[in-house]
């Protein structure tokens, strides 16, 4: 232990010399100096990127908003219901069991649909 401390004082005494220090200073600012330059980018390509990206996201949101609704519109629910309500459709039996059908079938969809929504944010 004695020795390697005798090393390490003996280091610590001695100054290190640079040949040229002067012009090592001159480099580096030179060096410093180049790399502010940098490349220059037009100021269209960079509206660009803002406007490709704004619509990317816009395109984005209504592809999810669009997919979340995939229930029949009000207007063809409310054709369906006034057809039943006439009586047309119910004179045949087989017509009034395959409405019924696409109902319960309808009605398990959105529930399946609300449940994996369910686990979704419950994940979050």
């Amino acid at each position: 232990m004695k020795k390697t401390e005798d090393i390490l004082e003996r280091l610590k005494g001695q100054m290190p010399q640079v040949p040229d220090g002067d012009m090592l200073t001159e480099n580096i600012m030179q060096a410093i100096e180049n790399g502010k330059r940098g490349r220059i980018i037009p100021l269209w390509l960079n509206v660009l990127r803002v406007v490709s990206s704004a619509v990317a996201v816009l395109l984005i949101v209504m592809f999810i908003g669009l997919n979340g609704r995939n229930e029949q519109p009000a207007a063809q629910s409310i054709a369906l219901s006034s057809e039943i309500a006439t009586g047309t459709d119910l004179n045949d039996i087989d017509t009034a069991l395959q409405i019924k059908k696409d109902k319960a079938e309808r009605r398990k969809a959105r529930q399946i649909r609300e449940t994996q929504i369910q686990k979704l944010y419950a994940k979050f």
